[in-house]
């Protein structure tokens, strides 16, 4: 290898390494235009062939491998790792599972109990998604809530009106250290926990966007590409989706719910009030009040309800479930089923009109039945 010439210089006793593997184009015609690399390092005059040749043998130092880096002192925590790229997506944490329990003064029709029951053992795969639609406060929520309890399965609860938009649903992106990704959110992991309940509480407040954006995951597919995770998100085994929706003029800030999405929900239940007896025996026992007071007051319920407008009655609206519990739990405090109503369902109605008010006339009912 005559071709080969090489010198070094004594003042630098670490001539400069040359690994050809790493060498560019550019590095290389440096090398052979024999100007050679670095002050005092050596100079090679040669073709590519003959360099890796001299390599070979052994006449061209390699690079010594780099020295291990200290251990880290005993204190040291190592920095959250920020992926590289917003294609890597960091996982959140496991999910608090909550697992409600059967709640013995909730009060459920056969008709409806039996259905409930059916319809988490349709088989995996298949369409299982309930629409419980009804008066506010008449138990939308609870029942879900139940059919959770009864089947002893996961329970996710989402108020709708929080999304405005699939994104929102879906997940979040974060920055970090110039970094984005994109973080799954709860939802996902709902629908991807086997054997959960999920409801979307007031899915009829959603926007179109949103609602379509749910879709694939509600029919026959059960699955759905999330843009941000670059993966398919699947609807985990034996999952039942329930959905509630007041439907009706006197509720706004609600969407119709169009015909795409109400065909994902194949199963309904229309949720209404319950009758004075029911009513009763659940105030009786959720509030831990007297029969004879819990009696009093589910009669001014379905009083009031009878002259609803929707009834063919002179008030404009009924009152649910909802604010009779809480007449009870002020009257399981010491407060009698008059005062308790007054501060619960009086203020409801408007008290324009004076004594021909809608208000009047529900005082007038309660003074009948409760006494003030």
């Amino acid at each position: 290898m005559s071709n080969i010439e090489t010198s070094s210089v004594e003042s630098a006793p670490n001539p400069l390494a040359v690994d050809l593997t790493t060498l560019t184009v550019a590095g290389l015609r440096k090398l052979t235009s024999n100007r050679g690399i670095g002050s005092g390092g050596w100079r090679v005059s040669a073709t590519r062939d003959q360099l890796i040749q001299a390599l070979t043998l052994g006449h061209i130092p390699t690079p010594a491998p780099a020295p291990a880096p200290a251990p880290a002192p005993a204190s040291y925590s190592p920095a959250p790792q920020v992926p590289a790229s917003s294609s890597v997506t960091p996982d959140r944490p496991a999910p608090l599972l909550e697992f409600p329990e059967v709640d013995n003064s909730f009060v459920v029709a056969p008709h409806i109990a039996e259905l409930l029951e059916v319809v988490v053992k349709i088989p995996n795969g298949k369409i299982r998604n309930v629409l419980l639609t009804g008066p506010a406060g008449c138990g939308k929520t609870e029942l879900a809530r139940h059919g959770a309890a009864t089947s002893k399965g996961p329970f996710f609860q989402f108020s709708m009106p929080l999304y405005r938009e699939p994104l929102d649903l879906f997940g979040e992106k974060h920055v970090a250290d110039g970094k984005t990704f994109f973080l799954p959110s709860r939802f996902i992991q709902a629908v991807e926990t086997p054997n959960a309940i999920i409801l979307a509480d007031e899915i009829n407040r959603v926007t179109p966007l949103l609602a379509n954006g749910l879709l694939p995951l509600l029919d026959h597919r059960k699955e759905v590409f999330v843009e941000g995770l670059n993966r398919i998100v699947k609807v985990a085994e034996n999952v039942t989706f329930f959905a509630t929706a007041n439907i009706g003029v006197q509720f706004t800030g609600t969407f119709r719910i169009d015909e795409a999405l109400a065909s994902r929900f194949p199963y309904r239940v229309e949720v209404t009030y319950l009758d004075r007896d029911a009513e009763s025996q659940l105030l009786e026992t959720r509030c831990g009040i007297t029969c004879e007071d819990a009696m009093m007051l589910a009669t001014v319920a379905e009083t009031i309800r009878s002259k609803a407008a929707s009834f063919g009655g002179t008030l404009s609206h009924a009152i649910g479930t909802r604010e009779m519990i809480a007449a009870g739990w002020l009257v399981a405090g010491g407060m009698s089923t008059g005062k308790a109503l007054t501060h619960t369902v009086v203020p409801i109605f408007d008290a324009d009109g004076a004594e021909s008010s809608e208000r009047a006339q529900v005082l007038q009912t309660i003074q009948l039945v409760c006494g003030l």
